[in-house]
């Protein structure tokens, strides 16, 4: 079975998603999970053991993005 999470709003909201990745990792402990990324979150994702792999993209594309 495979997953993707794909969270890319804030920091707060990537720390209160993680316990869905343990969740889903625990159940479905065979499975590939992957997450859908902001860049500037991306290390934080590699300290995650529940997660296979961080698909980065840049979120702040367009008018005031930085």
């Amino acid at each position: 079975m495979r997953f993707l999470i794909v969270r890319l709003g804030a920091f707060g909201d990537l720390v209160h998603a993680l316990p869905v990745a343990a969740a889903l990792r625990e159940r479905f402990p065979d499975s590939r999970i992957d997450w859908l990324v902001d860049g500037r979150y991306e290390a934080l994702l590699h300290l995650v053991p529940a997660i296979d792999a961080a698909l980065v993209v840049n979120a702040r594309v367009g008018p005031g993005a930085r």
